[in-house]
């Protein structure tokens, strides 16, 4: 008998699944305060994807909080129909016996605390007195000049928060969702895009970000793979930066030939109709360089790109972070693929 893999089968559940999830990022891209403190902060690019119970929120600090006298608080925050107006639901405000003065934090959060977060919500963090600040990472952070929001929920009044799309909080969070027991469990749909067509001689792609204008998505899911094969603008459109992830530099091999990318699970998160676009580049202690490497060109692949990805390439448009990119008449070498659960 095979001691192989075991595959669930196609039968009936009686327990429900659980499935946690995290957003964030608690790795600075420079050792300097994001000047959060005495704000609430939220970070636009980490919207929750699958509803569930808020369980954990870790925090790096830059100016760390003072052991039981820091005010330290997290809330559900909603949207509105207005782009700038937000519903504050619930809040959790952290026990300062709990709280040390370490760079980095985890905190629990009971299901009693009734942190409760659902699909398209965010969470955010109210750095209140001694409660030090986060430090600096790009995740389009909100931002209100007020560490306690209970009055907004208290008044079921929407607050106004400002945006900053060179800005972000160190934080990341946790979703714990219980999927409901279902009757059948179809495996994962798994779609590639793209191409790795090496057969021209030229190469493309040295300080752009590309993306391909046929490989829109099909269906919503998680990036899992990228590939990558290393080896005359008309005129411009404007596209929306949703989310981003750079891959650790110590993953990308100093060699020609096709490169396989594997992003962890539910880290970039993509809906159909979107893109995916790759930069080629480096990140050189926060000066972008460009020793990114350069793709193969393919020909007739409706090519979008942008001369390198900085904010200073970019309009502030509705208060969403757009990019004139150029559209081309050839592509480059890579190709992705996306994971997509099945509707039972």
């Amino acid at each position: 008998m095979s001691q192989g893999r075991k595959h669930l089968p196609c039968t009936s559940l009686h327990t429900n699944l659980r499935l946690d999830a995290e957003y964030g990022s608690t790795e600075p891209l420079v050792p300097v305060s994001n000047f959060a403190d005495g704000y609430t902060v939220f970070n636009r690019v980490d919207e929750v994807a699958v509803a569930g119970y808020l369980t954990t929120v870790t925090i790096y600090f830059y100016n760390l909080p003072v052991p039981h006298l820091a005010e330290l608080i997290f809330y559900v925050i909603d949207r509105t129909l207005d782009i700038a107006l937000f519903m504050v639901l619930h809040q959790y405000v952290v026990p300062p016996e709990t709280i040390t003065n370490i760079t980095k934090q985890v905190f629990l959060i009971p299901n009693s605390a009734g942190m409760w977060v659902n699909e398209g919500q965010y969470v955010g963090v109210g750095f209140g007195p001694y409660a030090g600040s986060s430090s600096f990472v790009y995740r389009y952070m909100y931002m209100i000049h007020r560490s306690n929001l209970s009055f907004y929920i208290t008044n079921t009044y929407p607050a106004r928060f400002a945006t900053d799309v060179t800005r972000g909080a160190t934080f990341k969070f946790t979703i714990r969702s219980s999927l409901p027991a279902v009757t059948t469990v179809s495996p994962p749909i798994t779609t590639t895009y793209g191409t790795l067509d090496n057969s021209s001689d030229s190469g493309v792609s040295i300080r752009l970000t590309w993306f391909i204008y046929g490989d829109q998505v099909k269906r919503d899911g998680y990036v899992q793979n990228l590939y990558v094969l290393t080896g005359t603008p008309n005129y411009s459109f404007y596209f929306n930066i949703v989310d981003a992830y750079v891959i650790p530099s110590t993953t990308i091999k100093g060699c020609t030939g096709v490169q396989t990318f594997r992003l962890p699970s539910a880290r970039l998160n993509i809906t159909q109709g979107q893109w995916l676009a790759v930069y080629f580049g480096v990140n050189d202690h926060g000066n972008v360089q460009p020793w990114g490497g350069i793709s193969y060109y393919v020909g007739n692949r409706d090519g979008f790109a942008v001369d390198n990805l900085s904010f200073d390439d970019c309009i502030d448009k509705n208060n969403g972070q757009y990019c004139a990119l150029y559209r081309y008449t050839y592509g480059v070498a890579i190709a992705f693929t996306v994971v997509s659960l099945p509707h039972q």
